[in-house]
């Protein structure tokens, strides 16, 4: 019981303060109490922002400014006027599913994501009371919805900032409602929509885990709320608010920096002096996360748009490789399979339900002109979908698309649509046809929710790789440095772990490792280029197939793909340089610049010679200089298995002893070594 009250405690304190904070934006524009809830939500986690760069992110802050915040905002507001009641029918079926939402959000984290980088940031900011330094893919993102988990956490753990997720899921509802009555739709066809949307099972797991897609989705609705209301009352606070939501939705996620950019030209159609007011409103929730990335890493747009901003937190390949991944113009995702594999086949991760496969019916309304502006709206709302097909991406394009189909189907049988989503969505019956084990809710963990069961035992039994993390925590000091080739639900690891591929610098240890595995056999050549001193300044590199190279044993390692270039400095010295290339069948196009800066072909009059060399140990030295003393790898099915059991074979070579095992996975020390 005293884990549940302070997990209570703490969804309470930052759910309250956005209710205040909402209260006092705007407080004499009669706005609906959701749509408070949500704008107070985007000026709250600004005002977490500010404490932590201060780096006072201690509690009692937090609850002294959450009093300060509810005193002034104590029913300052004006609201319009309340929504219809719920029919009897729609109140049972919402409390159903709600009662079985709040059950998975009150129990432990296992959602792979949220467990992993979500709270795992999170946690650093709570125990370092300020932002973290720490360079990688997912810190360099804007956190906006997770400053609102940080209070949380600092109170209750994984379970309250899953609360504080939750209740966007539950905004959801009025809010899809109140966007209807705007649009002067029927409240029946509003409501019906909010239903569907609310019991669609990607978002019930999304809504009730640790995630951050509700709170764009309720982001995106605010903001389509706001921009009605002010094409036909023009008033100065509905833009205020407004662009506070735009700036939301990209502190949330920055691909819909994209949503912003389109609303400040809708705003800009209607007058250009308001889409100013709308920009500068909306830069108040995007400028200070530009300036943190451009802070951490010289990019302002990190971990995105590499090639423009080189930094240390990503690498243009990187940002291929997620994009040719995810995006909708890959080879294996169809647009032809796409209605009932969103629906109900899956693949995608995540289902919407049964009742979205008559989704087409929607396009009726492109005869109407306000059906027109819904579709547009959904297209618009839609196009960061492109660069990621997880369904997740897809619920913010679905809000106008849902209040279309709603309101092209006969009242009539609105009710038994949701009835026949309320049955297909539940988790028994999808059991029952979705084979494709998706991102879903797949049982309603009362005891655990309760803490009957044992939040580590349950936490063993069914979040993934829960196990390693406390592998590393039982074998490793709590300042240990831990370079991982696997995912792992970092925010149980309190360990500062770098990841495989989340950054430059993880990328050249990975090919560090590499180079290294095949630098035992013949695959690997040191190629070293001799010249006269002072004759060159510098070399240039060009791929002919894919390479690794570096200008010294484990140092600078580089990864080149065919047909790319680097320019490596000469030494001004008779020795030249050496170079490991990998493999060392491929021959890179080699050309030297002279001092008078003109490239040349290298020519013979430049010794080659090629040798073999082993630098496992010294792969595994430049590690431990760069402070990662401790290594977990698998040592079976997966890329980095063959690296692992050659580690496990042959430490003395590689330079490391074995801590500790579980499964395939083994913990190696790197043993302090001077090469």
């Amino acid at each position: 019981m005293p884990q549940i009250l302070l997990i209570l405690a703490g969804a309470f304190l930052p759910l309250v303060s956005a209710t205040a904070a909402g209260s006092l934006i705007c407080a004499r524009t009669p706005l609906p109490y959701s749509i408070r809830f949500v704008t107070g939500a985007a000026a709250y986690s600004l005002s977490v922002f500010l404490v932590l760069a201060c780096h006072a992110g201690y509690l009692p802050v937090y609850g002294v400014w959450s009093v300060v915040l509810i005193a002034a905002g104590w029913q300052r507001a004006q609201s319009t006027r309340p929504l219809d009641a719920l029919r009897w029918s729609y109140r049972l079926l919402l409390a159903g599913y709600a009662a079985m939402y709040l059950i998975v959000a009150l129990a432990p984290e296992i959602q792979e994501d949220a467990a992993g980088y979500h709270l795992r940031i999170v946690s650093d900011y709570v125990r370092l009371h300020a932002f973290s330094g720490r360079i990688s893919f997912y810190d360099a993102l804007p956190h906006g919805l997770e400053m609102l988990f940080v209070p949380a956490f600092a109170i209750g753990a994984h379970s309250a900032a899953k609360l504080v997720h939750f209740a966007f899921l539950i905004a959801l509802i009025p809010l899809v409602r109140e966007t209807a009555r705007e649009l002067r739709m029927s409240d029946r066809a509003g409501t019906a929509a909010a239903a569907l949307l609310f019991m669609a099972p990607v978002c019930g797991v999304a809504g009730t885990s640790a995630y951050t897609d509700m709170g764009l989705v309720c982001g995106c609705c605010a903001l389509l709320y706001l921009l009605v209301r002010w094409n036909r009352q023009r008033t100065a606070s509905l833009l205020l608010c407004a662009g506070l939501n735009a700036g939301f939705c990209f502190a949330i996620k920055p691909s819909f920096g994209w949503v912003v950019l389109a609303a400040t030209v809708f705003v800009a159609v209607q007058s250009l002096p308001a889409a100013l007011q709308f920009a500068a409103s909306s830069a108040i929730g995007i400028i200070p996360w530009l300036g943190r990335a451009w802070l951490l890493t010289g990019n302002p747009f990190a971990p995105f748009l590499d090639a423009w901003f080189p930094n240390a937190a990503s690498t243009p390949a990187i940002e291929h490789r997620l994009f040719e991944s995810y995006n909708a113009f890959r080879p294996g995702f169809s647009w032809w399979r796409a209605l009932p594999a969103y629906t109900v086949t899956g693949g995608n991760q995540g289902l919407l339900g049964p009742a979205f496969l008559l989704l087409p019916l929607g396009l009726l309304v492109l005869y109407r002109g306000k059906g027109r502006r819904l579709i547009a709206c959904s297209l618009i709302l839609g196009v960061p979908f492109l660069a990621n097909t997880g369904t997740r991406f897809l619920l913010p394009a679905l809000i106008p698309a849902t209040l279309a189909l709603t309101s092209m189907v006969p009242a009539a049988a609105l009710l038994p649509l949701v009835a026949i989503q309320a049955v297909g969505a539940a988790p028994p019956v999808l059991d029952l046809y979705e084979k494709e084990g998706e991102w879903r809710i797949r049982d309603v963990p009362l005891k655990a929710a309760l803490r009957i069961v044992p939040e580590d035992d349950y936490l063993r039994q069914n979040l993934q790789r829960y196990v390693l993390g406390r592998m590393i925590v039982r074998n490793t000091p709590l300042n240990a440095r831990v370079f991982v080739c696997a995912s792992l639900p970092e925010s149980y690891v309190p360990r500062q772990m770098l990841f495989f591929w989340q950054s430059t610098l993880a990328s050249r240890v990975t090919d560090a490792l590499n180079f290294a595995l095949v630098s035992r056999g013949s695959s690997a050549k040191l190629l070293s280029l001799r010249t006269e001193a002072g004759r060159f300044a510098s070399l240039r590199i060009t791929a002919r197939g894919n390479l690794t190279f570096a200008d010294s044993p484990a140092s600078r390692w580089q990864s080149l793909a065919e047909g790319q270039s680097l320019i490596v400095p000469m030494k001004r010295t008779a020795s030249g340089v050496d170079l490991l290339l990998w493999p060392g069948y491929v021959r890179p196009k080699l050309e030297a610049a002279a001092q008078s800066g003109a490239w040349e072909r290298v020519d013979p009059s430049i010794d080659r010679t090629q040798c073999c060399i082993d630098i496992r140990r010294d792969a595994t030295a430049w590690m431990r200089r760069a402070g990662y003393r401790y290594l977990l790898i698998s040592v079976a099915g997966d890329a980095f298995a063959e690296i692992g059991l050659d580690m496990a074979r042959h430490p003395d070579a590689w330079g490391v002893e074995t801590i500790d095992r579980s499964g395939n996975f083994w913990l190696f020390h790197i043993r302090s070594y001077t090469a």
